[in-house]
């Protein structure tokens, strides 16, 4: 009687591989096409809101005192 050499835990751990990569790149993917965009425009938007709260500041209690002489 021949013992077998191989066992079938090999096979299984490759497929397991391939799987986890094939999910791992789907994710990947999905980041940089849906995440990405929502993040840029979130901080898009913050730094416009900043952006617009120090020009208020500047005109109306910062530097606004020069422009009164």
């Amino acid at each position: 009687m021949m013992k077998k050499l191989g066992r079938k835990s090999g096979q299984s751990t490759v497929e397991y591989v391939i799987v986890f990569t094939a999910i791992a790149t789907a994710l990947i993917i999905a980041a940089t096409q849906i995440i990405r965009p929502a993040v840029n425009s979130t901080y898009s938007q913050a730094g416009s809101s900043i952006n617009q709260a120090g020009n208020y500041f500047g005109r109306t209690a910062g530097m606004g005192w020069i422009n009164r002489r």
